[in-house]
């Protein structure tokens, strides 16, 4: 089965871990516009710090963010991680839930 592409990848940790891309930016350290190329499919490879960034919060091995190889990790491995990156986070960042103003 062939690698599913880079921003597939990203879309599916952003639906596991069900925040927004602005969360998930924050929480990773990176800019919002770069993660927003990454949506749009706009980036077709990572830098190894954002790889690393992108894992530490989300609980997906590098090799899978970056390159699709490996397990992919399950929806609760990603939400569980970004709800522990969310509890640390310096940053205030609120929950993506439409009953959250």
């Amino acid at each position: 089965m062939e690698p599913s592409s880079l921003q597939t990848r990203v879309e599916r940790l952003l639906a596991a871990a069900a925040v927004d891309a602005k969360t998930l930016s924050v929480l990773a350290g990176l800019s919002t516009s770069h993660v927003g190329q990454l949506l749009r499919g706009e980036v077709q490879t990572l830098r190894t710090k954002t790889a690393e960034a992108l894992s530490n919060v989300t609980g997906a091995s590098c090799a899978w963010i970056a390159f699709g190889e490996g397990d992919e990790p399950s929806d609760q491995v990603v939400h569980d991680a970004v709800e522990r990156a969310r509890a640390t986070s310096t940053e205030i960042v609120r929950p993506s839930h439409p009953a959250v103003a």
